[in-house]
């Protein structure tokens, strides 16, 4: 039910740190809120952190759907990684399924069980 952004320049990095059940209209305020913000010429990676939300409310056309989301601004965000972070099992399938379907897009997609996990790859040279 609450997303919140944090830029951070120095590391080209926004997270979204999300609590409660995610609606469809939720993810794509906040992505589209990231795309207008004068902080997106500076991120080249994002960290999606659900460990305390659930994405079990949206339909799986919605979660698909959120690709169309990125797909539309791909010439507003620099190429580089998006880390989703779900430790429940429901959520790591849907986000599974999402990284299965992401294809064509200049942001590469990883789902993991653990922050320390997704850091480790953002932080890896490509």
């Amino acid at each position: 039910m609450a997303i919140t952004k944090f830029f951070d320049r120095s590391k080209q990095l926004v997270t979204f740190t999300c609590s409660g059940e995610l609606s469809f209209a939720e993810v794509k305020s906040a992505l589209e809120e990231m795309y207008a913000s004068d902080d997106i010429e500076h991120i080249k990676d994002a960290i999606w952190d659900l460990s305390d939300a659930t994405l079990a409310g949206m339909s799986n056309e919605e979660i698909l759907g959120i690709s169309d989301i990125i797909r539309a601004h791909k010439d507003v965000r620099k190429p580089g990684k998006s880390a989703l972070i779900v430790p429940a099992d429901v959520d790591f399938g849907l986000g599974r399924m999402y990284e299965a379907q992401e294809t064509g897009l200049p942001i590469e997609t990883r789902v993991f069980r653990t922050m320390e996990a997704a850091l480790k790859w953002l932080n890896e040279e490509e």
